[in-house]
């Protein structure tokens, strides 16, 4: 059908054509698909009923631990449900050890598109330690998702910024002394 696979995200496949853009997320058996028009939309679905049996479930409104609520101006997503879920199963509704908690927030624009919160993996000798290995977290999440708009059409009008709120791990990562000190705990992250 036209369909590419993103780089970033082997679930993701891309259409652009001459009717507009299409974006098909593919979990398993679940299918998510959205176009930038109705007749577009209508198009594949109609050209996926030929091939495959499928369940037209309408409107999205839960998919992989995300509740989705459409509103006037746009759609809001939310994991609420799934992180209370996840802290029960864990036991970690009361969320007290001495590793320290990496959590940031990506803007596209005003908007959120995505966001995370966990415990790091060890723990860490100082809090500018800790707050370094968040900046990692965040580093890499930015690069996939710059590289998922890229593959669907979305050109950046200037590179991403990064903010931090840490002094110390902000010097680490700009200043090549501090970072040759603190090799030992930088993050194993490969960027494709």
């Amino acid at each position: 059908m036209g369909f590419s696979c993103n780089r970033a995200d082997s679930s993701l496949f891309v259409l652009h054509n001459n009717q507009g853009t299409a974006l098909l997320l593919l979990y398993v058996d679940d299918i998510v698909l959205t176009a930038s028009s109705k007749l577009l939309l209508q198009s594949i679905i109609d050209h996926l009923s030929r091939e495959f049996a499928l369940k037209d479930l309408g409107q999205l409104s839960y998919f992989l631990g995300i509740e989705v609520t459409p509103f006037d101006g746009g759609t809001f997503l939310s994991q609420a449900k799934y992180a209370t879920d996840l802290l029960t199963r864990s036991s970690m509704q009361a969320v007290t050890t001495r590793r320290s908690t990496t959590g940031y927030c990506v803007f596209l624009g005003a908007n959120c598109i995505s966001w995370s919160s966990k415990k790091q993996p060890t723990v860490a000798r100082s809090i500018a330690e800790a707050e370094y290995r968040a900046l990692a977290s965040a580093t890499a999440e930015i690069v996939w998702i710059t590289y998922i708009l890229r593959d669907i059409g979305i050109s950046l009008p200037s590179p991403p910024q990064l903010f931090a709120d840490n002094i110390s791990s902000l010097h680490m990562s700009i200043n090549l002394v501090f970072h040759a000190r603190t090799k030992h705990i930088e993050l194993d992250y490969h960027f494709v």
